[in-house]
């Protein structure tokens, strides 16, 4: 045997260990079936999360997902991809998530001021539901401060996908609800994964590949379910599915170390979780047709073998390997999930270089303000500017490389603006540190040989 195939099995030892004496840690409770306070609280959190599903199965909310859905123009865009281990329904899927992403949802770190329209804005706390943020499922809202005006902003956390439709912004968790009901809008048999650590996304079933497939809309991630623990850095414990007609636990999809995760499952014994999950399960299926549920056993089977040998995995795919993409990185620091950065990336190598966007050279019209920002052009027409790091940087071999910056349109005022003039673009050039080419379509790199 090889060293994966020891490590496979020794993984696999010790997982039932781990198991068997979960199974035999006392309750707290008089008798040893009953659950804990403790074990309660969870799995009635995981039921009331799981009833979210069933609105995507109201046929007047799926229609008005299509209403918003340009689903001529998704079909045209799958048949252009050659990909011959995708279904032209998976295309299909994959290309839904490249418009939500990029052309229906907006990520929201802190709301614009609904007064002046500033996106300046700070946190002030939070407030209670009224009773019309309630009859949208929202069970907190917060509040920002405007910075310009002095004026507060309210931002109800909605958990109802066809109010969603409307505001058509959030993070995570309305990403995920929405884009849920999205791909069951277009015929998807589709589930939504309750991650106990704080993010959720959703699986769509693949008749071709005959298995759940990962959809993370906010990374625009399909199949790439070790993105969380291998990317982000996660420490994952529970990672639960929810459909309109099952319940299942995933977590072993999103691991490759199941061992080590089983160590981190503390909420409930195992035999609890799994008889939970069975009897919402059969729950749901009461009224499910014979052949459906024929259906439903036969994938459920194949499902259970497939989450064994996902979690004795050990080749990871380049896309699981980044780190989260959505929100701030201030917020994506503080909960962990930046991932591994391109310095540390860098620091393997042994001809690593250690560089600076510190010290920039302005180009044209560009200059430096205050609070370490660079304006690349006024708020006047004609106006071309660049900002070069002033230090060259030798890639030879580089497969990849990530650069992370803020972006702001402003009118004359500073304040912020909803339109701008051609365009902007980020170049690699060898000229030189004071190199520009021409403005207007050209978007001041046309012209620039050695891009």
């Amino acid at each position: 045997m090889d060293a994966n195939e020891i490590q496979a099995i020794t993984n696999r030892v010790t997982a039932q260990w781990l198991i068997w004496l979960q199974q035999r840690r006392p309750s707290g409770s008089a008798s040893g079936s009953s659950l804990s306070d403790q074990e309660r609280q969870f799995l009635n959190e995981l039921r009331t999360y799981s009833e979210r599903v069933l609105k995507y199965e109201d046929k007047e909310l799926l229609d008005k997902a299509l209403e918003h859905i340009p689903i001529h123009d998704l079909y045209e865009q799958a048949l252009e991809n050659d990909d011959p281990d995708a279904s032209l329904d998976d295309k299909v899927i994959i290309r839904l998530m490249h418009w939500f992403k990029h052309d229906f949802f907006t990520w929201v770190n802190n709301p614009p001021c609904d007064f002046c329209g500033s996106s300046d804005t700070d946190e002030a706390g939070s407030a209670l539901p009224t009773e019309e943020d309630k009859r949208y499922g929202a069970r907190f809202v917060e509040i920002y401060r405007c910075k310009v005006c002095d004026k507060i902003t309210r931002f109800p956390r909605y958990n109802d996908p066809a109010k969603l439709l409307e505001t058509r912004r959030g993070r995570c968790g309305e990403w995920a609800n929405c884009f849920t009901l999205c791909c069951r809008a277009v015929g998807a048999d589709v589930r939504l994964v309750f991650d106990k650590t704080d993010h959720v996304w959703t699986e769509c079933y693949s008749e071709v590949k005959e298995r759940w497939v990962h959809c993370d809309s906010g990374e625009e991630a399909y199949d790439q379910p070790l993105l969380y623990s291998e990317g982000w850095g996660k420490k994952l414990n529970y990672c639960v599915s929810f459909s309109a007609e099952e319940a299942i636990d995933v977590t072993k999809r999103y691991t490759r170390n199941w061992p080590e995760v089983l160590k981190r499952r503390t909420l409930v014994r195992e035999d609890k979780l799994k008889k939970f999950l069975n009897d919402l399960t059969a729950e749901r299926q009461r009224s499910t047709p014979e052949d459906r549920k024929a259906i439903l056993r036969e994938r459920r089977k194949r499902e259970e073998k497939e989450l064994e040998d996902d979690s004795k995995r050990t080749n990871v795919k380049d896309g699981e390997r980044v780190g989260r993409k959505t929100g701030s990185i201030e917020w994506r620091t503080a909960r962990g999930e930046t991932g591994t950065t391109v310095k540390q990336l860098l620091a393997k190598r042994k001809d690593a270089q250690d560089f600076s966007f510190k010290d920039l050279q302005l180009v044209s019209s560009a200059s430096g303000l205050d609070g370490g920002i660079t304006r690349l052009t006024s708020a006047k027409p004609d106006q071309v500017g660049g900002a070069y790091c002033s230090g060259q940087l030798s890639i030879p071999e580089a497969k990849a490389a990530v650069f992370e910056f803020e972006l702001r349109i402003t009118d004359k005022d500073g304040q912020g603006a909803c339109d701008g003039a051609d365009g902007m673009a980020f170049v690699i050039q060898s000229e030189g540190p004071t190199a520009i080419g021409e403005g207007g379509c050209q978007l001041g790199y046309g012209g620039l040989k050695n891009r």
